[in-house]
C-alpha cells in the first residue's frame, strides 16, 4: 500500500562570502535544497536565514543587515578564502526599491479594472 509521504529534496552546501552592514565578512555556506539557489533563499519572504561559518558556527542572519553575498568555491583547508582571486564583479545594477514598488503598484492598478 502506498502512502502519501512527502517528497524529500536533498540539501547541498553552497559556499559563499557574506558581507554585513558592520563590514564583518563571513565565509561559509548556505545549507539549501538541491533544487534551490542562494538567490532563492535571499528572495524568500523570511527575514532571516541560517548561515554556517567556516568554523562550523551556525549564524542566523537578518537580510536587512546583509550588504552583499558572493558565491565562493571551497578550496583546501590550508588556503585562505581571502586569497581566492577567481571572484570578479561582472556587473553592477543600481536599483531603487521605491521605484520598483511604485511600478508594481501602477501595474496592479491598471490590471485591476480588467480583472473585475
Amino acid at each position: 500500500m502506498r502512502t502519501n509521504m512527502p517528497v524529500k529534496i536533498p540539501k547541498v552546501r553552497e559556499y559563499a562570502r557574506v558581507t554585513m552592514v558592520t563590514k564583518e565578512v563571513l565565509t561559509g555556506y548556505f545549507f539549501i535544497e538541491a533544487t534551490s539557489r542562494i538567490q532563492d533563499v535571499l528572495n524568500s519572504d523570511d527575514g532571516f536565514f541560517p548561515f554556517i561559518t567556516e568554523g562550523d558556527e551556525l549564524r542566523i542572519l537578518g537580510k536587512l543587515h546583509v550588504v552583499s553575498v558572493e558565491k565562493w568555491r571551497k578550496r583546501g583547508k590550508k588556503e585562505s578564502v581571502y586569497e581566492d582571486r577567481g571572484l570578479d564583479i561582472t556587473s553592477e545594477t543600481p536599483i531603487s526599491v521605491e521605484k520598483q514598488v511604485a511600478k508594481v503598484e501602477k501595474a496592479l492598478a491598471r490590471a485591476a479594472p480588467e480583472a473585475g
